[in-house]
């Protein structure tokens, strides 16, 4: 069982998140709030702005905050000495060799790619944090949590969720990190959504983000993220045509790829129901 993460990733503790949009005063609020906060979306950067950057990188995340996105969505790995990196597979190509995470120690794997953000990096911007932790053990997902649930800001990390008893671990012992339902069957997500935690989020996939769907899950009182992106697209890639209609669902947040082009599409969206309107 990993006890501490490694001394190279131990996080600082802060009274406040640094920011320069939205997040700088309704930061740690916004897994609370939802779309309440900005009157829209919020807009979670699948991975960083990875639709210009490769995906959790450092260049990825800085762009993120650079283009406005109100939040973050990192994957995260332990290495072999329990170091925390951003990635979404188990292995890293560099050049022709296949490196296994978990078998590769922190500094080591950092120095043969320099570009893979760690985990403090992306804390360190400020954003509300959504944690996709790739470690099967909950108890390795535990080893991430325990430390950022000792933060003074931590209600702005949530945690991607896979199952109810997952879910129950976790609250108890980190209660102050906010969770999203991952699940895929409706009924697991039910059951979860009725727990009824503070601060309470469930995650769909756009094909599945219907208005009843959305709608009857909100009735459980818990907020609503779809990560945009069909079965014949990318995940968090928007697709313009389609992208009015899932506006007009009312989810709390998106989960894209392009925070700008989300931002300037719903501001498109907006303009042209107002016109309507007027």
């Amino acid at each position: 069982m990993i006890q501490n993460l490694h001394k190279g990733t131990a996080f600082r503790k802060r009274k406040s998140c640094s920011s320069s949009n939205l997040n700088e005063a309704g930061g740690p609020f916004l897994w609370h709030s939802g779309q309440a906060v900005m009157g829209r979306p919020a807009v979670i950067a699948h991975a960083g702005a990875s639709s210009e950057q490769a995906a959790n990188s450092r260049a990825a995340f800085h762009l993120a905050k650079h283009l406005h996105a109100d939040a973050v969505e990192a994957d995260v790995r332990l290495t072999a000495d329990g170091g925390v990196i951003c990635l979404h597979d188990e292995t890293l190509f560099i050049g022709s060799e296949r490196v296994e995470v978990a078998q590769t120690s922190y500094h080591e794997l950092l120095n043969m790619s320099p570009e893979v953000a760690t985990l403090q990096e992306v804390v360190d911007l400020g954003l509300p944090l959504y944690l996709d932790i790739k470690e099967p053990s909950v108890r390795a997902k535990l080893a991430v949590l325990q430390l950022l649930n000792e933060r003074s800001d931590a209600e702005r990390f949530i945690v991607g969720i896979s199952t109810v008893k997952e879910s129950d671990f976790l609250a108890e012992n980190c209660p102050r990190i906010h969770q999203v339902g991952l699940m895929l069957p409706d009924s697991e997500l039910e059951e979860f959504a009725s727990k009824r935690l503070a601060g309470q989020w469930i995650r769909l996939h756009e094909p599945r983000a219907t208005p009843s769907k959305i709608a009857c899950f909100r009735d459980y009182g818990v907020k609503i993220m779809v990560t945009c992106g069909s079965d014949r697209s990318r995940s968090g890639q928007i697709d313009p045509t389609s992208f009015p209609k899932l506006i007009a669902a009312q989810p709390d947040a998106l989960v894209v790829s392009d925070p700008a082009l989300a931002i300037s599409e719903m501001a498109r969206v907006s303009d042209h129901y107002r016109e309507n309107l007027g």
